[in-house]
């Protein structure tokens, strides 16, 4: 593997807190601190991991000073609302809500119990979860990717660079997901910018992957993964079906890539989660998330899979070979 650059952390403001359990009388019970995820445990591991390390930078040990309460919905949006509650009625001191669906499937839990969401795709403002980006103005405040709309164009691009024969490209999104809701909207044009041709193809569920991979390999020139907890949770299986119909494909995140997908551009998930435990430490420590500005990802990352372009019998143009971030050989 060889890296250029190492992805920044987010800035999430201070993060000194001391252990939670040392001001808490003999016996007290721990503070509670719910996540919601939209994806599999398998998946979330390394979201988990970082989001554990984060705590601990806070002073905030699990089963020592706090205690989590995990929820997966393996990709699967409709399982969040059932889940949201679930983590509500547990009244915890705190719900981490994973995706634009599982913070909308969180907010309408519960108007008083502190939420900070990571990834949402859209403008959480329009999304009707807070009042505005600096003053959230409620019980609810995060991390969004609503950013991810002027990266669009960025992956767009670089599968043009990638391709320069290339003329259409067809992605894949789920329209059972609000996460994949403004992609339908700024696709087109993104493309139309870059001189590419797109068409749309809906997958619902896993067994639908392979026909819609297929069908992305007869219709276009390369692929375009939406941000759907569904395709992250098969990213696996994405990856691979990619490489048997010889698919040039770019994701949103760098771990399709960890997964034998060809290239990825955004930013580190696992950097946002760990990012969280700022927010999370402070509103433990009594502020709360109406006045904790909601914030963008400031650093991303281009990775390339030199093994998965073997396999499809693709060279990598030099230059831009020479401006990612991270080549996994």
């Amino acid at each position: 593997m060889r890296r250029r650059a190492i992805l920044a952390t987010l800035a999430a403001g201070p993060l000194g807190v001391g252990r939670v359990a040392r001001a808490q009388s003999v016996g007290a019970p721990l503070p509670v601190v719910a996540v919601l995820s939209p994806i599999s445990p398998v998946e979330f591991a390394a979201n988990l991991t970082a989001f554990r390390r984060g705590l601990r930078d806070a002073g905030l040990v699990e089963g020592d000073s706090v205690r989590l309460e995990l929820r997966f919905s393996g990709g699967v949006p409709e399982r969040l609302p059932v889940m949201a509650a679930e983590l509500v009625a547990l009244r915890p001191n705190a719900i981490v809500a994973g995706s634009t669906a599982g913070a909308q499937a969180a907010a309408r839990a519960t108007r008083q119990i502190p939420i900070v969401f990571i990834g949402v795709t859209d403008d959480p403002v329009a999304l009707g979860l807070v009042a505005s980006l600096a003053q959230p103005g409620g019980n609810v405040t995060g991390f969004t990717l609503a950013d991810d709309l002027g990266l669009i164009g960025k992956r767009l691009e670089l599968l043009r660079e990638m391709l320069p024969r290339a003329g259409r490209v067809v992605a894949l999104a789920n329209p059972n997901d609000t996460t994949d809701a403004s992609l339908r909207q700024h696709l087109p044009a993104a493309a139309r910018s870059v001189g590419l041709s797109v068409e749309l193809l809906e997958v619902r569920a896993r067994g639908e992957l392979a026909g819609a991979v297929a069908a992305a390999r007869q219709r276009g020139d390369a692929m375009f993964v939406s941000l759907s907890p569904l395709f992250n949770v098969n990213r696996v299986e994405v990856a691979a079906l990619a490489a048997q119909q010889r698919l040039p494909a770019i994701y949103g995140f760098r771990e399709f890539v960890e997964a034998g997908g060809l290239m990825a551009y955004g930013p580190s998930l696992a950097g946002l989660y760990q990012t969280a435990t700022g927010y999370v430490a402070r509103i433990l420590k009594g502020e709360s998330p109406a006045v904790l500005p909601v914030q963008q990802p400031t650093s991303f990352s281009f990775v390339l899979n030199l093994n998965a372009a073997r396999k499809i019998d693709l060279v990598i143009p030099e230059a831009l070979l020479n401006r990612a971030d991270e080549v996994i050989e």
